[in-house]
């Protein structure tokens, strides 16, 4: 069992690693990837040491000299194991191993009639496979237990085969990695062989193309509208479509007013991201241009101006009753991100409009004191003059 265990340790420690905060194990499938890999590695090394012997009298007796097979199937074990952690050829090193694992079953067969060991009894590995059953266990016991698991597990938990990924969710998941990760080689890859993930959704509802406009991937978010992704009103604003904005809003005004799947007021999106034209057309819609997120961040279309330096969006907002004073996540007001952000434009248009020069954050700082730390001279001694 010690091989299984390697695999399932190291999948929920990778795993761990991504709820931690390490982007690059932020999936289930990439986690198991990379521990289907560390598995292979470590059962190789028994193709290359004193227990190759033991490996090599698993071979059918159809098998003169058998050691070559056993080195090269070690080989293979080492090659499928690298092959997993390449974006470009995963998918295809995961066929190749579950290829590899029904090529190796012979030699699991006549491992289970034998009742082999290797190294003197210790748990039997035919190729990538351990099976340590015990002497009052059925003689198929090991063919079950191991090979029969790993069959199934490498497609149907790593990557699997790309005609089966157009019809499940493993390659939509592998699609906003590609996104997260910038690499639109591999986002082609997969849209040219399911062209509908151009419209995919994650588990949240993020639609494809907000997510490669979150993560800033331009060219992907270009890439997805030119593959022809299907865009909801969030998106539509995001992106800064204001015709596909009008469609939805005519059909149904009170949608001016509504949020995307992850809690962000539309307006707010259309502000964050600097489309000044979607911002207005929604508020004449009916869009309340102080509305708030619902996710708990506190996030409205003044914060996200503020934040993302669209001065003309930040002047546009204030002369249309946005508040000066809003506060939101850690005690920041729209004064204090940009002084934070060293938008000294920004700044003054908040101070000509009654920002509170005296607000300071939850962990107690001021305009002036971000400022000062993130070195935005500029910004500091504007706030230095104007609190005199």
């Amino acid at each position: 069992m010690l091989v299984l265990l390697i695999l399932i340790v190291f999948l929920f420690f990778f795993r761990g690693l991504g709820a931690l905060g390490l982007s690059a194990f932020d999936t289930w499938m990439v986690s198991t990837r990379y521990a289907l890999a560390l598995m292979f590695l470590f059962t190789s090394t028994a193709h290359f040491t004193k227990k190759r012997h033991d490996l090599a009298r698993m071979m059918p007796a159809d098998f003169s000299n058998p050691m070559p097979v056993v080195y090269f199937t070690g080989v293979c074990e080492i090659l499928g194991a690298i092959g997993l952690l390449i974006q470009r050829i995963h998918s295809l090193a995961g066929l190749c191993l579950c290829l590899f694992l029904l090529s190796v079953l012979p030699a699991n067969v006549k491992d289970a009639r034998d009742s082999l060991t290797i190294g003197g009894g210790l748990p039997r590995l035919s190729g990538s496979l351990v099976t340590p059953p015990p002497a009052s266990s059925l003689p198929c016991a090991n063919l079950l237990e191991y090979p029969a698991l790993a069959v199934v597990l490498v497609p149907a938990q790593m990557m699997g085969v790309h005609a089966l990924h157009r019809r499940f969710p493993m390659s939509t998941a592998e699609l906003f990695e590609a996104i997260r990760s910038g690499n639109s080689t591999a986002v082609i890859s997969l849209i040219d062989s399911d062209p509908s993930l151009a419209s995919a959704k994650n588990d949240s509802g993020i639609s494809a193309v907000l997510m490669s406009i979150y993560t800033g991937r331009r060219e992907i978010r270009d890439l997805l509208l030119a593959r022809g992704a299907a865009l909801e009103l969030h998106d539509a604003a995001a992106v800064g479509n204001l015709d596909r904005v009008r469609q939805f809003v005519e059909k149904d005004p009170a949608l001016a007013r509504s949020f995307s799947p992850d809690g962000f007021p539309v307006i707010a999106l259309a502000a964050v991201f600097g489309h000044l034209d979607v911002a207005r057309y929604l508020a004449a819609q009916g869009a309340d241009v102080d509305s708030s997120a619902t996710n708990g961040s506190g996030y409205n279309a003044l914060t996200g101006a503020v934040a993302s330096g669209h001065t003309d969006i930040v002047k546009w907002l204030l002369e249309h009753g946005a508040n000066p004073n809003y506060r939101y996540g850690p005690g920041y007001s729209p004064l204090l991100a940009a002084a934070a952000n060293g938008h000294l434009e920004i700044l003054k248009l908040l101070l000509a409009q009654g920002a509170d020069l005296r607000a300071i954050s939850k962990d107690g700082k001021s305009a002036l004191a971000l400022a000062t730390e993130r070195n935005h001279s500029a910004v500091a001694d504007h706030l230095r003059s104007v609190s005199t």
